[in-house]
């Protein structure tokens, strides 16, 4: 089986933790992008996928700087897992991970989980 759906384009890692009286907490970028990305899952009606998968996501890319393409999959995976999309992320429940970026410029991931 194969599921496809489109998640807005995440923030990257490197802004994955404001720091605020000895404690860290997620950025307000994580933190708007997750909402976002919560509702674009329940419009597309993304159901959870059982057994082992391989993931695939494919990144638009939205502007011309130079950017890495891992610095992106995290917060799409965790997002999947907290959503009950996927189980976890353990080698358990993953495959394995395909990022890389298309030559379409835009402000989205494109996933697919085979």
């Amino acid at each position: 089986m194969i599921t496809k759906f489109i998640l807005p384009f995440p923030p990257s890692v490197n802004a994955r933790y404001k720091q605020g009286r000895g404690r860290r907490s997620k950025g307000d970028k994580v933190l708007a992008w997750e909402e976002k990305a919560k509702n674009a899952l329940n419009l597309q009606n993304v159901q959870p996928v059982i057994g082992r998968v391989l993931l695939e996501y494919s990144l638009n890319i939205p502007d011309k700087r130079g950017r890495d393409a891992a610095n992106y999959e995290k917060y799409v995976t965790d997002l999947l897992v907290r959503q009950g999309i996927l189980k976890d992320d353990s080698c358990r429940h993953i495959k394995g991970v395909f990022v890389y970026w298309n030559d379409i410029e835009g402000k989205q991931v494109n996933v697919i989980i085979t």
